[in-house]
């Protein structure tokens, strides 16, 4: 917004510095003109926002005999990104899964989807792709699922994990 004040301004300034000019001007006396180019650079900036955040999992009896818990839409995020190119939105867990006791477990169990698609990925310990478009609008909205897998170790109770996200212009 800045950049944009910042310019009427200068284009403010040029076209009263040149009125003026033209008024003082008598007739038929010699006036100059000359050409501006103005030319804006406007840096590319992208920003993800946490809207809701499920990180406790809760794992009942029935989650263990089935082996799985899944929760929809567990993660909200809002992208939003000024450029052109689209922006590239990625996922990392940060450490393992841990239960209230304290047990950890590797964070290959949880896995994530965008919401309504059918691709669970396990987290892998690095950062992965979770979204790509060059079509986002502003406070594009993004659905995460997360499933965690359940192994004969894990009771149940509470777990816990910390997501991180990060985004940048393509």
């Amino acid at each position: 917004m800045k950049n944009k004040l910042y310019i009427i301004i200068a284009l403010t300034g040029l076209m009263t510095s040149s009125g003026l000019a033209q008024t003082l001007a008598r007739p038929g006396s010699n006036t100059a003109s000359d050409q501006v180019n103005i030319s804006v650079i406007i840096p590319k900036i992208s920003r993800v926002e946490l809207c809701e955040s499920k990180n406790i999992i809760e794992v009942s009896n029935i989650d263990v005999a089935r082996g799985y818990v899944t929760l929809p839409k567990a993660l909200s995020l809002k992208v939003w990104c000024n450029n052109s190119g689209g922006a590239l939105v990625e996922t990392e867990l940060n450490g393992s899964i841990y239960n209230q006791d304290g047990q950890t477990f590797p964070g290959e169990m949880l896995m994530f989807q965008l919401s309504g698609q059918e691709n669970f990925q396990p987290f892998n310990g690095q950062a992965q792709t979770l979204y790509q478009s060059n079509d986002i609008q502003r406070g594009s909205l993004l659905a995460v699922d997360l499933r965690l897998k359940l192994s004969k170790e894990m009771a149940p109770g509470k777990y816990y994990f910390q997501a991180m996200f990060t985004v940048s212009s393509i």
